[in-house]
């Protein structure tokens, strides 16, 4: 039974109760990834992209095996930076958590 606090489609809320996309850092290579690394479906899985065949790849960033090229790496690091700053803001319990 789905009780009744959820609504559909699940809104994600920070902890300070703000949309969860607010104002949330935007990946700055991801049009630049988008182009030069478009998914390209694995034949062990049937030829498809579908976040369950991404879980063991590494071909496209989606892939949970993705490694950012070393030329991305200072503005994928100041990303994260930005992602940290936000979590910090919005999501203190979070951030916590995340600095261990």
């Amino acid at each position: 039974m789905i009780s009744e606090k959820f609504i559909f489609p699940i809104q994600l809320i920070n902890e300070d109760g703000t949309d969860y996309n607010f104002e949330f850092p935007k990946n700055p290579l991801k049009e630049k990834w988008n182009r030069l690394y478009p998914p390209i479906p694995k034949p062990e899985y049937s030829q498809v992209c579908d976040g369950y065949s991404c879980m063991c790849c590494g071909r496209c960033p989606k892939g949970s095996y993705w490694k950012v090229p070393e030329e991305d790496k200072e503005v994928w690091d100041e990303y994260q930076k930005e992602i940290m700053k936000y979590h910090k803001i919005h999501n203190p319990k979070l951030y916590e958590l995340s600095k261990e």
